[in-house]
């Protein structure tokens, strides 16, 4: 009986053993992280720790809890997300290696110190699946004394997959060679300081909030609204020349500078982010020329003129503030001499910038090299439109008019003044159709029924067209309202009149006046008249008359 008692003595100690290396840990790991505050969405190669704090990186702490031996142990980091650190090529492509990146920003072990001051390089990176592999020392025979620490940098991830925050969530121990999680029983024992994550970064978003016409807020430079080009255009003078617009970031420390995206400080092949800005619609023989307004981050563009065949550039950054959002304030100047038309606007777009492209225009003709940070996708903002190419037409405006029995009466005369005295800045002369809108003002206050009149072949009311209906250059026209045009718009208006009428004339300046008769209500025969000049609005196709703000006006020329 005794000699029972005492196998079953040995026994329990043999089995508080054997589990005292699983327990009852000598050295607890922890691992901490300062995470980003927020990347761009579309980044291939998003910072996993805070791009401000130059050499962040995840902080791996062994605490001694009692001296042991220590068994050498595989610690695996499992990201969720591909680790980009100078694997992708080209065209998105994962590879491996860190071809391209800078000294100091590679994947590495900094700051290895005590227990874990023989680490001094990671065991292995799988870059699809981002999986890293860190060899944690064993000290055979030796009982180990010592607490310590390391830092892994250099992680950059592929954020195009999923959304939003990342947090390291899979950790675990593996033995050398075994199976996972079999080395958790090594004394090392894992913890976090959240649980069982640890936060990469805390949010994503996209890089530019929008691209818009108009100019950075607070600053007070000029906007120059948009251009304008006048489908007759024979030389390099241009209705409009300039346009203006603003790039707005879409979060604080969306945009950095080649040392603000640097992990360590060292630039090496980064360039910084970017924006690049895509143009369709210029027309042959033309030049966008882009600089950028006051209160902008300073930066290049590259390449600084845009044409029908290079219709790209990229802004990249050299100083930005990662503290607020900031705006690119873009100043656009066309010069030249179209020969074509092909399209009836400019349009502009705006992506972040280097693109995962290896015709990237802006860069060298073989385009990024494999390990260029950073690299994003392209995800264009919505166009906006920076130029309108319209007919050669003149809007004019006659506020009021009115036809009343035999006691009120409008006439008009317009002249195209294409024909002029001038050798240098002349206008190109034209000649074109006339177009009449009427909107009459019922009895009752309400609007009435539009009518227009366009003159032709068939149709020359008034004198002074030609046989086709056209107002050549040199030429004037006059016409009476109830005589001349009423009668013959469609519909036809033939009792009395009170509105506004617009006139189109197709071609450029075109200048009028209009008598508004007065005839006696007491002495038969006398008339009274009353001359006005004819009001000529920018043209409505390239200034909208409700969001055209400064820039939209009905004045006495254009």
């Amino acid at each position: 009986m005794k000699s029972s008692k005492w196998i079953l003595g040995l026994t329990a100690i043999m089995l508080v053993l054997v589990l005292a290396p699983s327990g009852f840990a000598q050295v607890n790991v922890t691992l901490s992280n300062s995470p980003s505050s927020q990347e761009v969405a579309t980044n291939r190669t998003g910072q996993t720790s805070d791009p401000n704090s130059p050499g962040a990186g995840i902080t791996v702490s062994g605490a001694l809890l009692a001296n042991s031996t220590l068994t050498t142990t595989q610690l695996v980091l499992i990201f969720p997300m591909n680790i980009t650190t100078g694997a992708m090529a080209l065209d998105g492509t994962m590879g491996t290696g860190t071809v391209g990146v800078p000294s100091g920003d590679g994947i590495q072990i900094t700051g290895a110190t005590g227990l874990f001051a023989s680490i001094t390089a990671i065991s292995s990176v799988q870059y699809n699946g981002g999986v890293i592999t860190i060899t944690l020392p064993g000290f055979g025979a030796t009982s180990n004394t010592n607490s310590g620490s390391f830092r892994l940098t250099g992680v950059r991830g592929d954020l195009t997959s999923g959304s939003g925050a990342r947090t390291l969530t899979t950790i675990r121990f593996d033995n050398v060679g075994g199976a996972a999680g079999s080395g958790n029983a090594n004394n090392y024992n894992l913890q976090t300081t959240s649980g069982s994550s640890v936060s990469l970064i805390s949010a994503t978003g996209n890089g530019i909030a929008s691209l818009a016409q108009g100019v950075i807020a607070g600053t007070g430079p000029v906007n120059n609204g948009t251009i304008t080009i006048f489908s007759n255009q024979t030389g390099s003078s241009f209705a409009d020349s300039t346009a203006t617009v603003v790039v707005t970031e879409g979060f604080v420390n969306a945009w950095r500078n080649a040392t603000q995206e640097s992990i360590s400080g060292t630039v090496g092949n980064l360039s910084g982010t970017g924006i690049r800005l895509s143009v369709t619609g210029i027309p042959p023989g033309v030049t966008l020329n882009l600089t950028t307004d006051t209160g902008s981050p300073t930066g290049a563009f590259s390449p600084t003129s845009l044409t029908s065949t290079a219709t790209s550039t990229i802004y990249t950054f050299t100083n930005t503030n990662v503290s607020t959002s900031e705006q690119l304030g873009v100043q656009i100047t066309i010069t030249g001499t179209p020969t074509s038309f092909p399209a009836t606007q400019m349009t502009m777009t705006a992506t972040m910038a280097p693109v995962v492209s290896s015709t990237t225009p802006g860069l060298s003709s073989t385009g990024l090299p494999q390990g260029t940070v950073p690299r994003f996708n392209v995800a264009e903002t919505a166009a906006v439109t920076i130029g309108n190419i319209v007919a050669a037409q003149t809007t004019l405006l006659i506020p009021y008019a009115t036809v009343s029995g035999n006691t009120f009466d409008v006439a008009m005369a317009i002249s195209n003044t294409t024909k002029d005295p001038f050798t240098t800045g002349s206008a190109t002369a034209a000649s074109g159709v006339l177009q009449f809108d009427f909107f009459p003002t019922t009895g009752a206050g309400a609007a009435g029924t539009r009518s227009t009149l366009i003159t032709g072949t068939s149709l020359r009311p008034g004198s002074g067209l030609d046989a086709s209906g056209n107002l050549v250059a040199g030429a004037t026209w006059t016409g009476g309202l109830k005589s001349d045009l009423l009668p013959f718009a469609t519909p036809a208006i033939t009792g009395d009149f009170v509105g506004y009428i617009f006139i189109q004339t197709n071609f450029l300046d075109a200048h009028g006046v209009y008598y508004l008769v007065s005839k006696s209500l007491g002495t038969a025969g006398s008339v009274g008249i009353t001359t006005l000049p004819i009001m000529v609005l920018d043209p409505p196709a390239a200034v909208s008359r409700t969001n055209g703000g400064a820039n939209a006006r009905e004045s006495l020329g254009f």
